[in-house]
């Protein structure tokens, strides 16, 4: 068969579509028995999707695509998650735990610092052993979110403000606080905002918002001008 016959297309665009799927899979540590499960097969019957056998159907893409949590656009393309950086990536191992503790302990350690307090006071003030807190500050041990509430509180911090600023876990949250404040939009604003034809009126507002109001000002006053 030659490169053009609809045939050997579709056979290419079935074993495309099974290596998205297994590359969502895999980035989402899911299982072949797993997905199977969510769509309701057994798991060989689930296997020649990803071999590129057979083929899903759209409503069984859309399930996978809420499953993985991945846009279902993503199995309609022809580009790897980690080719992707806006898509979610393979979760990453503990020991990115363990450097994240060590760092949050140097930040509540300069918080308290900054707001000169002693280790005493302020293990009086959150109700844990000064030799316990001590330990924290010194990243001997994690910090339990219990404990690390009333810290926050008494150097005046939000948890929010110690999350991972980057890296796989800091880029979703991002994306998980951008689509949180998404939602508690009115509906109307959320429509204008999803519509891609609007994209030129939202760069400008968002240009707008970074002038001073002596800038805003001065271009209000020459519309005027324009206008009258």
């Amino acid at each position: 068969m030659s490169a053009s016959d609809p045939e050997l297309s579709l056979e290419v665009r079935a074993r495309l579509l099974g290596a998205l799927l297994r590359d969502a899979r895999e980035h989402a540590d899911r299982s072949t028995d797993e997905c199977a499960a969510v769509l309701g097969l057994d798991d060989v019957d689930y296997v020649v999707f990803e071999t590129g056998e057979d083929s899903p159907s759209l409503p069984q893409v859309e399930l996978l695509a809420y499953y993985l949590d991945v846009p279902v656009a993503h199995f309609l393309g022809d580009a790897l998650i980690v080719d992707q950086p806006g898509l979610r990536a393979a979760t990453p191992g503990p020991e990115i735990t363990e450097l994240r503790d060590r760092i949050l302990a140097v930040r509540l350690m300069q918080a308290r610092i900054e707001t000169a307090r002693s280790v005493a006071e302020l293990s009086v003030a959150i109700g844990i052993d000064e030799e316990m807190l001590a330990g924290f500050e010194a990243g001997d041990a994690p910090i339990p979110v219990p404990v690390l509430e009333p810290w926050c509180r008494e150097l005046n911090l939000r948890i929010e403000d110690l999350s991972e600023p980057g890296g796989v876990i800091g880029a979703w949250q991002t994306r998980m606080r951008q689509a949180d404040l998404l939602q508690h939009l009115p509906p109307e604003l959320r429509e204008f905002v999803a519509r891609p034809v609007n994209a030129p009126y939202l760069r400008l507002a968002e240009k707008l918002s970074r002038l001073s109001t002596a800038e805003l000002r001065e271009i209000a006053a020459t519309l005027l001008d324009i206008t009258y």
